[in-house]
């Protein structure tokens, strides 16, 4: 009975259709348009959309302001934050997942577009001959991990990067880090 967008495209494309054969929509908008004139575009196509949605959730506040300078109905705007719990990570550092003895660099979501994967693969390259103690561990799932895994054999750190895939429990493997990278440029 409710159907959640969170492309662009579907939201604008979607969203009359849906409330037409009686679905409640629900759009999700967990980042801005960051090129000028896709950006005065898309927010007027999505800004007019909008109206068809019963409500938009975005993680942030930056995102709320952002979408309501744009004209966005402050009514239909809520915030679910995207969090991790600091206090549980303390909690259960000293259980790490992992059991070597690198310095473990870790990046945790979805192997896909906008998400910097490939940023951090090349910044691992580049420091690759001077650290030999460290390893990237990969967790997530995503339409580029083939793409990602090519990537890093093409750089020659196969050697220093894992892909763990899915994780069940993301905050054990947050603890189990040196050093948690969000390269996320989208």
């Amino acid at each position: 009975d409710c159907l959640v967008l969170q492309d662009q495209r579907e939201q604008i494309l979607a969203s009359r259709y849906a409330r037409q054969l009686g679905y409640r929509v629900v759009w999700i908008i967990v980042s801005s348009l960051h090129y000028s004139l896709h950006r005065i575009v898309a927010y007027k196509l999505l800004r007019h959309a909008s109206f068809d949605a019963d409500s938009i959730i975005t993680i942030c506040d930056y995102l709320r302001d952002q979408l309501l300078a744009e004209g966005f109905d402050a009514e239909r705007i809520k915030i679910a934050p995207n969090f991790v719990d600091l206090d549980q990570i303390d909690k259960t550092s000293g259980n790490r997942i992992f059991t070597t003895e690198l310095r473990r660099i870790g990046y945790l979501g979805r192997l896909a577009r906008g998400k910097g994967v490939e940023i951090l693969l090349k910044a691992i390259a580049l420091i690759a001959p001077k650290a030999l103690d460290v390893e990237l561990v990969i967790a997530g799932e995503g339409a580029m991990r083939k793409q990602l895994e090519q990537m890093s054999r093409s750089l020659g750190i196969t050697h220093l990067v894992r892909f763990a895939g899915f994780v069940d429990d993301p905050i054990d493997f947050i603890a189990g880090l040196d050093i948690f990278v969000n390269p996320s440029y989208d």
